[in-house]
């Protein structure tokens, strides 16, 4: 009875106020709010009171077929200039948008809830690129920002393993999101509002668009951190120990590689490659530095590194992010960057550079697994004799190819391990052990000052 009455009401009024706005009257945009009006109340006020009568199949028709009347008040009325014209512009528009939203929303089910908000928001920002309407952008930004909440509220268990995971708790397997439910909320709604941000049929307005940049971007590497979780499908402690690090290595020097690839294609700073790669290489660094040199690490946290000395996964992993920094500092985009971002950038290689030493040293004395173990007295010879050989290869390599970064990192790194060598090695040893190290350190000390002032003093006179 109520749904009859609703209907009936609607036509009585609706009927004479479309009629009427059709006309070229003064007072035609006033009949044309009557006919929003006669549209809107009936139907929800026969949704709120007469729902369960029928079904959402058919609540999604209705509000379907109320699409076309709103939608025509809004195309006759999209060159509106005065006031209560614009008005009526914004009313219809966003009339015909929630009646849009309804149908979707009850057609389709709750997994689609994003997907169905940014399906309208993309057709009201097509509708402010063809009527060139600010008032339109504005309008857009509410059902984005619905959307927005949707995606994040139905990914809510990639933030809870999120949450783990810089906690410091292994992930397991069977605690992720299933496949298909994160495509449904997750992937399929971050596409759609990736290709709003996009493409240039849509009106956003700037900060907007922004919005539904990092949100379609964090959907979708969300989506691909699943999928690439599933190859090892890490799922009992005992598998953490022998995947965890070789999983997190092969990802992060993935996005090492991405960043790489798309600073090489950028052209300046307000390139999308260059944003892109940049966003890339930052994210591997944080994966790097939070989780394999801190919460993860393989000194306290038992990981398989490999047995084979060298080419095992810490030296690889470190040596290779030592090399992508460096890359990255010479990169066209980066190298012509303002202010300190590629001494930066060479400053974090060579850093790796010395911990890549480092772990090389620590998985030859203690094999696969680095953690738990002290410190020897051959070990800790072999530190520095690494650190030594390090820091004449990039003072060779500075001074051989004019770079003053090398030179002056390895002087920095010499004088490290000089002072490691007299107040940590020599005091392990007695008698003429001791003198004859401190002996032959200080040979090869005047040896390397003497090659180092010749080389200089070469390169001076070469460069007069």
């Amino acid at each position: 009875m109520m749904t009859l009455a609703s209907v009936g009401t609607g036509l009585l009024f609706g009927v004479p106020g479309h009629l009427r706005a059709a006309s070229s009257a003064v007072s035609r945009s006033y009949w044309a709010l009557l006919a929003l009006l006669a549209q809107a109340l009936p139907f929800f006020t026969a949704f709120s009171l007469a729902k369960p009568e029928f079904s959402d199949f058919a609540w999604g028709g209705v509000a379907a077929l109320l699409i076309v009347p709103a939608g025509y008040i809004a195309w006759q009325w999209r060159s509106a200039e005065s006031y209560i014209d614009r008005i009526v512009r914004i009313a219809s528009a966003g009339l015909a948008a929630l009646m849009g939203w309804i149908a979707l929303t009850h057609w389709f089910s709750n997994d689609y809830l994003a997907s169905a908000t940014f399906v309208v928001t993309a057709a009201l920002a097509a509708w402010a690129m063809r009527t060139q309407s600010k008032a339109m952008q504005e309008l857009a930004v509410i059902p984005l920002a619905f959307g927005v909440l949707a995606l994040a509220t139905g990914s809510w268990r990639f933030f809870e393993a999120l949450n783990n995971s810089l906690g410091g708790i292994k992930l397991m397997a069977s605690t992720l999101p299933e496949i298909g439910e994160a495509a449904r909320m997750t992937l399929l709604p971050a596409l759609l509002v990736g290709l709003i941000a996009a493409l240039p049929h849509f009106a956003l307005g700037r900060w907007p668009r922004r919005l539904a940049w990092l949100a379609g971007g964090a959907g979708a590497l969300g989506f691909l951190w699943l999928i690439a979780k599933q190859v090892a499908a890490i799922d009992s402690p005992s598998q953490f120990i022998t995947l965890g690090l070789a999983e997190r290595v092969v990802m992060t020097q993935l996005l090492f590689l991405a960043g790489w690839l798309a600073l090489r294609r950028a052209t300046d700073w307000s390139s999308l490659w260059a944003k892109a790669g940049m966003a890339a290489t930052a994210l591997a660094l944080f994966r790097m530095f939070w989780f394999d040199l801190g919460v993860f690490n393989p000194l306290y946290v038992p990981q398989s590194l490999g047995p084979i000395p060298v080419a095992n996964l810490g030296t690889i992993h470190l040596g290779l992010t030592a090399f992508w920094l460096w890359q990255m500092a010479r990169s066209r985009v980066v190298a012509s960057a303002h202010g300190q971002l590629p001494k930066l950038s060479e400053i974090a290689s060579l850093v790796m550079m010395a911990l890549t030493a480092l772990v090389t040293v620590r998985q030859l004395a203690h094999g696969n697994l680095i953690s738990g173990g002290g410190i020897e007295t051959g070990e800790n010879y072999l530190y520095s004799a690494a650190l030594l050989i390090l820091s004449i290869i990039w003072m060779t390599i500075g001074i051989r190819l004019g770079l003053a970064v090398l030179r002056l990192a390895g002087l920095a790194l010499l004088t490290v391990v000089t002072l490691k060598v007299f107040l940590i090695d020599a005091a392990a040893l007695e008698g003429v052990l001791r003198i004859l190290s401190f002996m032959g350190l200080g040979i090869a000390l005047i040896g390397i000052g003497w090659a180092y002032g010749k080389v200089m003093r070469a390169g001076s006179l070469a460069a007069e």
